[in-house]
């Protein structure tokens, strides 16, 4: 991905998030299915050696970063997205939710998975932001990849398909692909641990992915 394109991208995001971020967390607990199951299973599959670092890749309001940050209370925590509107709000949720001493191991900043050079992480984490990567989905997963320790654990909730050619239409409004390609670019990049695949309404599916 091209620099240019990098900050037409951040752009088109600030000006979608601008108006979406603080009516975020009101709103997507409707359809945004499995965020908080994801946390649990990692949880409870990653208790005997728990991550050290994690990153939380598009972290958006900071919700799963806060259920991470309880979830592996010795972790640092990286949170990064290119919305600044996103990344404030998600300040001010830590600043609200956490103690200080959990505080002190989150770092939330304005930065692309592509942009992020030179650290690695024990598990990166994907919330419903592969699905609105579009054409830098190939080139996003390989820098995931470099990013991620070699026993590392990359962990997915997102959006997969809608037979709903309208619906399909509107979500794509939102920035949004239902056309299935990210569980098929998945299921090209490693080794899969587990897989779950859930309908929401008979209109969507949405997947929960696990692999190293």
């Amino acid at each position: 991905m091209k620099i240019i394109e990098l900050a037409e991208r951040r752009a088109e995001l600030n000006g979608y998030y601008r108006l979406h971020a603080p009516i975020y967390d009101l709103t997507r607990w409707a359809f945004l299915f499995g965020r908080n199951k994801l946390v649990r299973v990692l949880a409870s599959n990653l208790s005997g050696k728990p991550p050290k670092t994690i990153l939380d890749v598009g972290c958006g309001t900071g919700k799963n970063v806060i259920a991470l940050a309880r979830a592996f209370p010795n972790a640092q925590i990286v949170g990064c997205d290119l919305s600044d509107a996103m990344l404030a709000q998600a300040r001010a949720a830590v600043q609200r939710s956490l103690k200080p001493d959990e505080i002190t191991k989150v770092a939330l900043i304005n930065s692309s998975i592509l942009t992020l050079k030179d650290r690695q992480f024990d598990l990166i984490v994907c919330s419903y932001m592969l699905s609105m990567t579009g054409d830098s989905l190939e080139p996003i997963l390989h820098n995931i990849r470099l990013r991620l320790n070699p026993m590392g654990t990359l962990a997915v909730v997102d959006f997969n398909f809608s037979a709903l050619s309208m619906f399909r239409r509107w979500m794509r409004v939102n920035h949004v692909s239902l056309d299935g390609s990210v569980l098929r670019a998945l299921s090209l990049f490693a080794k899969v641990e587990r897989q779950e695949l859930h309908r929401a309404f008979g209109i969507w599916n949405w997947f929960l992915w696990i692999g190293r």
